[in-house]
């Protein structure tokens, strides 16, 4: 926060009054400390959120929506050893109902709060009834191990962090550790189960061979195969047969002609 004329000339509790434009011996003589000219040496020279000439960041962020002022709520926080000062100041009575309104009469929150929570710093030794709106579960166990009680909403995520915790480790890692030997265990049974129904039934793979054979019968062809002098089949295509008598011809007309 800058320090203008009027914060330092105000008399401020256990601390001495600064005294400007004594003397250049004083450090904050002459201009007392405002400098040279400029626009922060002159009266209303500063300009809150000024940023040097560039875009502020109240008008780079967007804006969207608004709250009606009916809506509007101020929220307040009231720790458990605040309680417990209270308690030790004679503001507050062991077994009494610690509400918003107690709080704000004695001066613990202010009076536009209009919802309370109530946060678990501190110890407390005195039984309370506290009935505020909200409080953390670390909160309400302090309210309860002293003997009080409370009425509200308790945190949930602290609850669930708190169940998690303690929860035991062991049966966790069972349970995760089941499922992978089902996993495992399963494709083994179903190998077995498959060689048993192989070896059960030899008459499947007569059929599955005769059904090969039959297959591979019918893609050969009579016109694909040519047979060669000797009677056995030749790798030959037809294509490559017809071209080869082709030149034979050839050449025996050649031979002929004197």
């Amino acid at each position: 926060m800058t320090e203008t004329l009027s914060t330092i000339l105000v008399e401020r509790p256990g601390r001495a009054r600064r005294r400007l434009g004594r003397g250049i011996g004083s450090g904050r003589g002459k201009t007392s400390g405002y400098g040279h000219k400029g626009a922060r040496a002159r009266a209303g020279g500063t300009k809150c959120a000024f940023e040097g000439g560039q875009m502020p960041i109240y008008r780079r962020l967007p804006k969207r929506g608004f709250t009606p002022l009916a809506q509007k709520e101020e929220r307040g926080i009231l720790n458990v050893q605040d309680l417990q000062r209270l308690v030790d100041a004679g503001k507050l009575k062991a077994k009494d109902t610690v509400t918003l309104a107690s709080l704000q009469a004695c001066g613990a929150v202010r009076s536009s709060v209009t919802v309370l929570r109530l946060l678990g710093k501190g110890k407390i030794s005195v039984a309370l009834k506290v009935e505020v709106d909200y409080a953390t579960a670390s909160a309400s166990r302090a309210l309860v191990a002293a003997g009080g009680t409370f009425s509200g909403v308790t945190s949930q995520k602290e609850v669930k962090a708190s169940s998690a915790k303690t929860r035991p480790s062991a049966p966790r890692k069972q349970a995760q550790a089941a499922p992978e030997k089902a996993a495992k265990a399963q494709p083994a049974v179903s190998r077995e189960s498959g060689k048993a129904t192989k070896a059960q039934s030899p008459a499947s793979k007569e059929t599955s061979k005769s059904a090969v054979s039959a297959r591979k019968k019918s893609s050969q062809s009579p016109s694909s195969v040519a047979k060669t002098s000797k009677g056995k089949p030749s790798s030959q295509s037809p294509s490559s047969v017809k071209s080869a008598g082709a030149n034979n011809k050839r050449s025996r007309k050649k031979e002929e002609t004197p």
